[in-house]
């Protein structure tokens, strides 16, 4: 992601309510939303690598790179938003 675009970015991961700390009981899951436009070169299945670059920012703002190496879970359009959200497992 690009620096001062790290909102772009949502992780889930199990474990305790907010602010308590969280066991690792699988991969982290991270979600980066791209504008839809200028479309993303990433699909389900996918190896991302952090940093690699995933598309525009929804601000039109520079480019969205990956936060996390690992691979693409899911990639759907919210068409409401007009962007990509894309689902990655990040590496342990």
């Amino acid at each position: 992601m690009t620096p001062g675009n790290t909102h772009q970015a949502r992780e889930a991961q199990g474990g305790g309510p907010e602010g308590s700390p969280r066991p690792r009981c699988g991969p982290r899951i991270v979600t980066v939303t791209i504008e839809a436009t200028g479309g993303t070169s990433v699909g389900p299945g996918d190896r991302v690598r952090r940093g690699q670059d995933l598309g525009l920012a929804p601000d039109f703002d520079g480019r969205v790179l990956s936060p996390v190496s690992g691979i693409v879970k899911a990639c759907g359009f919210d068409a409401e938003k007009h962007v990509f959200e894309i689902t990655i497992a990040a590496d342990q």
